[in-house]
């Protein structure tokens, strides 16, 4: 009897050493192909290391789901899209999935884009989660996100280049451009505040003078006659605010498009219109903080990109007549 004992003591040690040397053989095992692995939110590591297996990019899925519960990482895997290149072992592989080393994808918003532009710029192949990302922003209150006066995100979604998990999501985008805004334009909100300055009319104006800038040197400019007509309580009449209203962006305005009854019309109500009409970049919201100190009060387009300014009407109509004579 006691020999049968330490024979069968010696057989499974044999056994626990032959399965342990052919684990370990399994896990550094490496793959033949490389793949595009997408791991959706709360898959089974059992679905995700058969696909893996099946695809190329470990010799054995099992030993890959084996070592995850070893390390105690078979619940910490990090959903997203993984590029995995050729030659990997599982132990490589599950480092990768643990560390959540997806792909990213970069996407650059200029200034000066409005909400639906900002999703075309974000979605170019995905218009449903652009339409998804343009409902969030609208109505950032159904997300659980802070409300601007105006109910929506125009004009608070700042213009930078943003690394995104690939896809991106309309949500996840959105949440990462109100961070990095926040970010990009804490010292210019601290400025604001000292000195007694609403940020959501900051955003507003620097709307304005986003919009109506071609030369960058001109931007201050551009703001100080704003500020000097708000102080004087004349209406702005800021073509970009027309545009805004009556939805023809880049478009030629026409006389009757001045009359436009919307609250967005500077041209029939004196002050700022409610809120942004786009997002201003951080040159435009400088100056809008930082404006020249001038007695002007009228501009005219060049022709050129550039404006003429003037501090009388009488100046701005012959300004107005040599612009039409130029073009």
């Amino acid at each position: 009897m006691r020999k049968t004992g330490v024979g069968l003591a010696v057989v499974a040690l044999l056994s626990l050493g032959m399965l342990g040397w052919w684990g370990g053989a399994e896990l550094r095992a490496r793959g033949v192909a490389a793949a595009t692995i997408e791991i959706p939110p709360g898959e089974a590591l059992r679905d995700t290391a058969r696909r893996l297996e099946e695809a190329g990019v470990v010799h054995s899925g099992w030993a890959l789901r084996l070592w995850a519960r070893l390390r105690g990482s078979d619940r910490r895997i990090a959903a997203g899209r993984y590029q995995l290149e050729a030659g990997l072992n599982a132990i490589e592989v599950l480092e990768r999935l643990e560390r959540g080393d997806v792909v990213m994808v970069r996407r650059t918003l200029p200034e000066g884009l409005m909400i639906e532009q900002v999703a075309q710029r974000l979605f170019p192949d995905d218009p449903g989660e652009g339409r998804r990302f343009v409902e969030l922003a609208r109505n950032p209150a159904a997300a659980g996100l802070e409300v601007p006066p105006t109910g929506d995100l125009e004009g608070y979604l700042f213009p930078d280049t943003y690394t995104l998990v690939d896809p991106p999501s309309a949500r996840a985008a959105l949440q990462a451009i109100l961070r990095g805004g926040a970010a990009r334009t804490d010292s210019l909100r601290r400025v604001a505040r000292m000195r007694g300055r609403d940020w959501h009319q900051v955003l507003t104006l620097a709307s304005i003078v986003e919009g109506e800038a071609r030369v960058a040197a001109e931007r201050p400019r551009i703001a100080g006659v704003y500020w000097n007509r708000l102080r004087r309580g004349m209406a702005l009449q800021a073509d970009p605010t027309v545009a805004f209203a009556t939805g023809k962006i880049g478009q030629r305005l026409l006389y009757a498009d001045l009359r436009a009854d919307s609250p967005y019309n500077t041209y029939l109500h004196a002050g700022l219109p409610p809120g942004p009409i786009n997002s201003p970049g951080l040159a435009a919201i400088a100056a809008a903080l930082e404006p020249e100190e001038h007695d002007l009060l009228y501009f005219v387009h060049a022709g050129d990109g550039s404006h003429t300014f003037s501090r009388t009407l009488a100046e701005h109509q012959a300004a107005v007549r040599a612009a039409r004579a130029r073009r």
